[in-house]
């Protein structure tokens, strides 16, 4: 059976907030698509927050008692008070967005600007701090980010390492906010001058300025081609095998990177022009995802584990030789065979099982796993779960493995499949009751073994009920066409 052709890739636009003790982070992914390969966008953080306790970010006051502070502020900055000043507009842009609009209203930004070129250390922490919370409180005009960033830039190519962690961190801020600004930082030279920081193992040890750095560069890598291809010019290939051989997996910088390949890697144009690259990303992907493995902390390690994951779906996505490849590396079955286990959540499961949905789409890799009697078992055991897209993707990964060969079919059914998918024909979710009746057929029809009473037994009251008035019609029909192969 021919193998069915990849999706072509699109930037996928729905979003969904969550938040997190000192970040506000906004979400992107795709869905998985039965029987097709789906590049899936990566979950990043395109705007990001500073602040210095959840108490202070979360003071409440009224709308009035925001705008006269943050007036009073303002009005202070552009006096000569600037310590104060801007220690009451970190904290106000970080309490709520409408501060930055009025800041921005009330003329602010040429005075933080001016604070740039203070000759006291603490003045320009303080001013690179209210430029953080500035740019992630609201999307700065283009003509804005023109007088601002080349003053950011200035301070990413000096020696105070905590002002680079905090330039780096508002650059971040505004590549996330759309591909216009993204493209506009790369016009004006901040990919050099950002990879310069990550491009020496002793230079990555910075801890704090690496993650932000991190974080600017996966959100450059998120907008155009032409800003991935600007990348690959500044060599960012060469310092990710590096990062990936020397930061530790407990390093806060982690996630980030696994955040930065993936905005690179999964594209098909990353696949088409930097193809040799893939052959040395993978095995370090899965390297990676089998060390996080071995964390203790579970909601720590899921927290990692993530990009990473959606880093080894779309390279798997890219090529049936991709997936060859890690079918070919025993570390790959640990790494899904954990994720699937009961142990795992169920957003890992539905992580695991999409990755699986892109490996089996290639026939040869479909028998791999069925090669593998502990996945088949894990797989069959999501089926009657209760979650929705679980269950849809377990189902999905079954019916597409129905397809293989007449052998196979006998496999699965010798296996008893259809006493494990049985109780999804009584879950009320009648697109995953048609899902599990396609397999029921599927399997009926191409094998030759005689059934168990025990099935039948099993069956015919679920089977029975969905001929009923309120089932939809094709979900009746295909019952009644099970009913029959019994």
């Amino acid at each position: 059976m021919a193998a069915p052709s990849p999706l072509s890739h699109e930037n996928l636009s729905y979003k969904h907030p969550t938040s997190s003790p000192s970040f506000i982070r906004k979400a992107v992914k795709a869905n998985v698509q039965s029987g097709q390969k789906c590049h899936r966008e990566r979950l990043i953080l395109s705007k990001r927050l500073k602040v210095e306790t959840l108490e202070d970010a979360g003071t409440l006051l009224s709308a009035q008692e925001e705008y006269e502070m943050t007036e009073s502020a303002t009005k202070l900055l552009k006096s000569g008070r600037k310590v104060d000043a801007l220690t009451t507009l970190h904290r106000a842009l970080a309490r709520d967005e409408s501060n930055a609009k009025t800041f921005i209203k009330l003329d602010g930004l040429p005075a933080l600007i001016g604070c740039f070129f203070a000759p006291d250390s603490e003045i320009l922490h303080a001013a690179a701090w209210c430029a953080i919370n500035l740019t992630a409180g609201m999307s700065l005009s283009l003509k804005r980010v023109k007088l601002l960033s080349p003053i950011l830039f200035q301070f990413l190519q000096g020696s105070d390492v905590a002002m680079q962690e905090l330039c780096a961190w508002a650059l971040g801020n505004i590549a996330g906010d759309s591909a216009s600004h993204k493209d506009l930082l790369v016009q004006q030279g901040c990919v050099p001058a950002l990879t310069e920081l990550v491009s020496k193992s002793h230079r990555v040890m910075y801890e704090a300025r690496t993650h932000s750095v991190l974080f600017a560069l996966a959100n450059i890598a998120r907008g155009s081609y032409d800003c991935v291809r600007c990348l690959q010019e500044h060599c960012i290939y060469k310092h990710i095998v590096m990062m990936m051989e020397n930061l530790p997996v407990t390093s806060q910088s982690c996630s980030q990177l696994g955040w930065l390949i993936n905005s690179i890697y999964f594209r098909t144009e990353s696949f088409t022009d930097s193809r040799e690259q893939f052959s040395t990303i993978l095995p370090l992907v899965l390297e990676r995802c089998y060390q996080i493995n071995q964390m203790v902390d579970t909601r720590y390690r899921e927290k990692l584990m993530l990009p990473f994951l959606r880093c080894l779906g779309n390279l798997i996505g890219q090529s049936e030789e991709v997936a060859l490849e890690a079918g070919r590396q025993l570390v790959f079955y640990d790494i899904v065979s954990r994720g699937l286990s009961s142990r795992s959540t169920a957003f890992v499961h539905q992580e695991i099982l999409w990755i699986l949905s892109n490996f089996i789409v290639e026939p040869s890799c479909c028998v791999l796993v069925l090669c593998q009697p502990s996945l088949l078992t894990n797989i069959l055991n999501l089926c009657p779960t209760p979650n929705v897209k679980v269950c849809a993707a377990a189902l999905h990964i079954v019916e597409r493995m129905t397809h293989i060969s007449t052998q196979m079919s006998q496999y699965l059914f010798d296996q008893e499949v259809l006493m494990k998918v049985c109780p999804v024909l009584s879950c009320g979710e009648f697109e995953l009751v048609e899902k599990a009746l396609d397999i029921f057929i599927e399997l009926l029809e191409t094998t030759s073994k005689d059934r168990e009473d025990s099935l039948k037994e099993l069956t015919e009251t679920p089977l029975q009920m969905l001929l009923s008035p309120d089932v939809p019609d094709s979900v009746s029909a295909k019952a009644k066409r099970t009913l029959s192969l019994l």
